[in-house]
């Protein structure tokens, strides 16, 4: 700038008075050479660092948006066309809604027998061996079962289900299913002060409970005649797209990390003496339960009062929690 050289001026003049360059010869002459090169590359830096004469020119970078021949043009813009009803980006079907069960391991087996279920279009998957619902339901141990797809297939596919479940329960008329649903979902599927619910109830005929759970799903329990058990499904999978909670479809059934209840394992576990009739069971029945709702095989020496726990690391650590709490109920 002009003001910049002003001052390189006045201070080589410094340098110019009578004496002064005879006082400093030699640092006179580098200050005044410094000079002329920084003179020299402040008015003409492209010449100074010029190739030499003949040189090939580097390639020019062309920073243009115009495309080559033939290339093929891409829109950049943020706008999108219409996306179809039901699908995804990609143009695949998107799963629209999802119902997430809660049963024991004797159901999940009765489910994984009728697996894959093709002709609903609905898709299915299960908890891995080890990982259980974290909580007991009714003083059971559960695994949850996530159904996906439109409204229509995910109720045929329930419909598929809740008929091979009910071959292997006592064959009573009333049926039962425990539900897990976003907490945001409960106020809609409640209503105020219960209407919506009380409503649900009477078209269906079904019993409807929906109960807090210490997590970031609720339980929802539906119980009633088979055809009223179905009805109040299609309404929980209605009322729940209603009110646009369709990203339940991203939830899953894993509870524990990947890899980290699957491992083989065993277990002893000492059982009081007073507590060993109550472990066994009127001719073997409930340990045979205990076996049987936990995936595990049981051992007992009861000479010894030990209990030997044998499966999946995440399944050996519910039958201890199932077995303590069924040896600490009192005898009635």
């Amino acid at each position: 700038s002009s003001s910049s050289v002003r001052q390189l001026v006045s201070w080589l003049a410094s340098w110019i008075l009578p004496g002064a360059m005879a006082r400093r010869p030699i640092l006179s002459f580098g200050v005044c050479a410094l000079a002329a090169l920084n003179f020299c590359t402040w008015t003409a830096p492209s010449n100074f660092f010029a190739p030499p004469a003949g040189a090939p020119k580097a390639a020019e970078i062309d920073t243009s948006t115009k495309r080559a021949p033939g290339a093929e043009e891409m829109d950049t813009s943020t706008e999108r066309a219409p996306r179809a009803e039901g699908t995804s980006a990609a143009g695949s079907a998107m799963p629209k809604a999802s119902l997430k069960m809660l049963l024991s391991a004797t159901d999940q087996r009765a489910v994984v027998k009728v697996l894959p279920l093709d002709e609903t279009g609905a898709t299915v998957k299960t908890n891995q061996r080890g990982d259980w619902y974290p909580f007991f339901v009714n003083r059971y141990p559960q695994k949850a079962v996530l159904l996906t797809g439109q409204i229509d297939e995910v109720h045929a596919a329930f419909q598929k289900l809740s008929e091979a479940i009910w071959e292997t329960r006592d064959g009573t008329v009333r049926q039962y299913f425990h539900f897990l649903v976003p907490v945001m979902a409960t106020s809609a599927l409640i209503g105020s002060g219960g209407e919506n619910i009380k409503h649900a109830q009477n078209e269906t005929g079904a019993d409807i409970f929906v109960t807090h759970a210490p997590s970031n799903e609720d339980l929802v329990s539906i119980s009633g005649a088979p055809q009223s058990v179905s009805a109040a499904v299609k309404w929980l999978l209605d009322t729940i797209d209603a009110n646009d909670l369709g990203s339940y479809a991203k939830f899953n059934t894993a509870y524990h990390a990947p890899g980290s209840s699957d491992e083989q394992t065993e277990l002893d576990l000492h059982i009081p003496e007073e507590k060993l009739g109550l472990l066994i069971g009127t001719g073997g029945k409930a340990i045979a339960r205990y076996q049987r709702n936990t995936l595990c095989k049981l051992s007992l020496d009861t000479e010894k009062g030990t209990l030997k726990i044998v499966g999946h690391l995440g399944d050996v650590e519910m039958a201890v929690r199932y077995i303590m709490q069924g040896l600490s109920v009192k005898p009635a």
